[in-house]
């Protein structure tokens, strides 16, 4: 129940519908019980007034009462700055003990593409019941920005991608109760590969941005983040850092030659530099594991 499970759990609740919050921190779960928010864009108030819907709990047993699962754990860095799928791999096998027959399951966790397909569906596997045939699976990447009001969890558009056309089918359903733009694509790793584009998209803007001069930053900062295609107001000089965007301790290192020559070029099996795209910002999406993956998934779409 963190930035991204609390606010869907209180979504669906003012929806008008009963919630189990789940959480294996305990204090978390008191906190709920208590009526008190830890999270900035849900207030004691708002919280408070759905209360009586909202189940907080560390039981995983819970969960077989529920028509809808939504796992959104955090997917950190490793020490060597891999993908860390502990907390995933963790919540799936809990749920797998518990999954019903009918049962949807959807994935919010930033992730690399195939992660629903190839690591979460086999482990839902296990309980007996396939996936896409006794219980629907799909993956829907999270897109809060705390703080914001203009971009809310009701007017940001939600995108979709289900195993099957019958599980998407169901996922969009589910998410039109609680946002107004639902965007349906064709399977899990589309869905997967959105959240890394956009992830991408934004670690370059906040890169760009912390490359400017130090001086001239409060100056143009107010200029600039009034316009439609504002930039980010909240940087931390010469590091990338923002949410779902790993902090990177280091000075940014200058762009090689080499790597211009090499970056963007279509059939290419070189991703380009960190620098330019910031994958290496970006590695619980696309550690150097899967960087073939990714690249074959974006010369498919061009």
């Amino acid at each position: 129940m963190g930035y991204v499970g609390l606010p869907l759990a209180v979504a669906f609740a003012e929806a008008g519908h009963d919630v189990v919050a789940l959480d294996v921190d305990r204090r978390k779960v008191n906190a709920l019980r208590a009526g008190r928010s830890y999270i900035e864009d849900v207030s004691d108030d708002t919280l408070g007034s759905v209360l009586h819907r909202i189940v907080a709990t560390t039981r995983p047993a819970q969960l077989a009462r529920c028509d809808a699962v939504l796992v959104c754990v955090p997917t950190p860095l490793t020490a060597n700055r891999e993908p860390d799928l502990g907390p995933l791999i963790g919540a799936t096998q809990a749920l797998a003990s518990v999954l019903q027959a009918g049962q949807l399951v959807v994935l919010e966790s930033t992730t690399y593409p195939g992660t629903t397909r190839e690591r979460v569906a086999p482990i839902l596997s296990e309980s007996g019941f396939l996936a896409g045939k006794d219980f629907n699976l799909a993956f829907s990447p999270e897109r809060v920005d705390p703080g914001r009001t203009d971009f809310t969890m009701r007017t940001t558009p939600k995108v979709v991608g289900g195993l099957t056309e019958a599980c998407g089918e169901r996922a969009e359903a589910l998410y039109r109760e609680v946002c107004d733009t639902v965007v349906r694509v064709s399977t899990p790793e589309a869905a997967e590969l959105t959240k890394l584009l956009e992830n991408i998209f934004r670690s370059v803007n906040i890169a760009l941005v912390a490359r400017r001069p130090r001086a001239s930053r409060p100056a143009i900062a107010p200029a600039t983040s009034g316009s439609a295609l504002r930039t980010p107001s909240r940087l931390q000089a010469d590091r990338v850092t923002s949410l779902c965007l790993a902090t990177d301790s280091t000075p940014r290192r200058a762009l090689k030659p080499t790597d211009r020559r090499s970056a963007g070029r279509r059939g290419s099996t070189q991703v380009p530099s960190p620098d330019l795209f910031v994958f290496d910002d970006c590695h619980w999406v696309c550690s150097p594991n899967d960087r073939n993956r990714v690249v074959e998934h974006l010369n498919r779409i061009g």
